[in-house]
């Protein structure tokens, strides 16, 4: 595209942020905001550690304000799905992301999320695929990179 240079450039040189990507997830959970996390196993880009650093934040969180975690976070793999689930698991996606917002509409806001989806599960595609949708969640790191990653997040989850 003509202009995808100028795009990356923009995103490579655009000023840096007032609040950094954790500070604005844990303002958000501090003001009532409800996060879902999808993440593609197949995704070559986002590594798996920047996905649980920001699930970690969240539940550092969850733990300052003195909620559940699934109050504040639902965080979700899908496979087979990458970078983009909502292009390759577009059934998927939307069935959980409308399942997760009708529990939003149905809760009090003092309750974790229930929604119809059981989870885990196999929704199918309209194509016939079968996409597994499982918890993340917290797991531990699967290497030493991931262990590095989260150690200092860990570590204050664990003293709380």
């Amino acid at each position: 595209h003509p202009v995808g240079p100028h795009a990356y450039a923009s995103i490579l040189f655009s000023p840096k942020s007032k609040l950094s990507f954790a500070a604005a997830l844990q303002t958000g959970a501090a003001a009532g905001v409800r996060y879902l996390m999808l993440y593609g196993r197949e995704d070559p880009w986002v590594v798996p550690m920047w996905g649980q650093r920001a699930y970690l934040n969240l539940r550092l969180e969850a733990a300052k304000l003195g909620k559940p975690v699934d109050e504040v976070v639902r965080y979700l793999e899908i496979s087979p799905a990458g970078h983009c689930p909502h292009d390759e698991a577009p059934e998927t996606v939307s069935q959980i992301t409308d399942d997760w917002l009708v529990a939003l509409e149905n809760n009090d806001g003092g309750h974790p999320l229930e929604g119809k989806i059981s989870i885990p599960c196999d929704i199918e595609e309209a194509d016939g695929r079968k996409i597994h949708v499982d918890f993340q969640g917290e797991r531990p790191p699967r290497n030493a990179g991931e262990w590095i990653g989260t150690i200092s997040l860990r570590s204050k989850l664990s003293n709380r």
